[in-house]
């Protein structure tokens, strides 16, 4: 048995559970308060005799969002010391989240006002035609999509449908033009070009011999006198046919 000395109780009475990190030791056993010297009140508390409170070690009364009340011991780190039984802890009072959140109310009241203007605000944008006409601009240009979006599917399909054959003509013609480099290969072309520079090169030599007094062409086509004689005699030659 244990002492816990509070200010103010919130209410605690018997059989108010008490815990130390989060596991139960206790029960509140009974309550004590001296009327005439008006001091604080002091709890009797059953603590399981296992429990070693080290001296220095606190209590405090918690209540939740419920109501609910429970005693919370928080045990010092002292490891030499403890408190004996029939010791007294000091105790205090934790408002948890009911302190926190009347702590919050002043908060609150300041926001009020810029959340009610916040509020006015937009009321406004959403009474403003333009929004409705923005909204219906925006419903037009999601249906020009999915216009767009089905007719595209349409097209992409068509292609789908339409590449096999393309492929198939692309790998004729690849087919055609491997058979004409295979042909062009095939060709003797060196030999082809040996006989037409043998060719050309008979004609030089030809018309060297031509321009040249070598040969009867070239003496017959370079020999002037030789020319004028003949045109002599072929003009003193009888015409019989011109005979009168």
């Amino acid at each position: 048995t244990y002492f816990i000395t509070f200010d103010d109780i919130q209410g605690l009475g018997a059989s108010t559970p008490i815990y130390a990190d989060g596991y139960k030791v206790g029960t509140v056993d009974g309550l004590e308060y001296d009327y005439k010297e008006n001091g604080p009140i002091k709890v009797k508390v059953d603590i399981i005799k296992d429990l070693r409170i080290p001296q220095g070690s606190k209590a405090e009364i918690v209540k939740d969002l419920m109501g609910n009340l429970q005693v919370n011991l928080l045990l010092a780190n002292n490891p030499r010391e403890r408190v004996e039984p029939g010791g007294i802890i000091p105790g205090a009072v934790n408002g948890g989240m009911m302190d926190k959140a009347a702590n919050l109310v002043p908060v609150v009241e300041k926001m009020l006002p810029k959340l009610d203007s916040i509020l006015t605000s937009v009321n406004a944008l959403l009474a403003d035609p333009a929004l409705a006409a923005s909204l219906h601009n925006v419903e037009t240009i999601t249906s020009n999509l999915t216009v767009s979006t089905r007719e595209l599917n349409t097209l992409m399909a068509g292609l789908n449908k339409q590449v096999p054959g393309m492929i198939g003509k692309a790998n004729g013609v690849l087919d055609n033009t491997n058979r004409l480099t295979a042909n062009l290969a095939s060709l003797d072309v060196q030999g082809t070009l040996n006989k037409v520079n043998q060719t050309l090169e008979s004609a030089h030599q030809f018309t060297e011999k031509l321009n040249s007094n070598q040969g009867s062409l070239g003496l017959l086509m370079n020999d002037t006198k030789l020319y004028d004689n003949l045109d002599v005699n072929h003009g003193s030659m009888p015409t019989p046919w011109l005979s009168t």
